[in-house]
């Protein structure tokens, strides 16, 4: 038996599907951050400034360290590999905590402000998930 699985992507292709994993959690972060931008009755200078810090946190502390880790981690993989082993088990049960607290929130309304749940005919945003 040959120990390369039935399905098989080259590292390239591995680090195509790593990056747009991270492209489209960025957008889903970048989505939260307008939509709070609207809603949320502040000075203009402390939203540009809560603005600036929720980036460098995400980008500089999240996102780009665990970017460069997979790529690394795809880089010292073998030519051909299973399409999901973009991600080691950590990551799997990482991105499956913070999806499953991200479901969780929305759904039983774990949240300080009502970011979701926007359902009168006045409002900016019509969020009802």
């Amino acid at each position: 038996m040959s120990s390369t699985p039935k399905y098989y992507v080259s590292r390239k292709t591995l680090i195509l599907i790593c990056t747009l994993t991270w492209f489209f959690a960025g957008i889903s972060v970048f989505a939260t951050g307008v939509q709070t931008w609207l809603i949320t009755d502040m000075k203009l200078i402390y939203k540009i400034f809560f603005a600036i810090v929720t980036f460098c946190i995400f980008n500089f502390i999240i996102f780009r360290p665990l970017s460069k880790k997979y790529i690394d981690r795809i880089l010292d993989l073998n030519h051909r590999n299973h399409p999901l082993t973009f991600f080691d088990i950590r990551g799997w049960g990482i991105m499956f905590f913070m999806m499953g607290l991200g479901f969780s929130v929305r759904r039983f309304s774990y949240y300080p402000i009502p970011l979701l749940h926007h359902s009168t005919s006045d409002s900016p945003l019509h969020l009802q998930l």
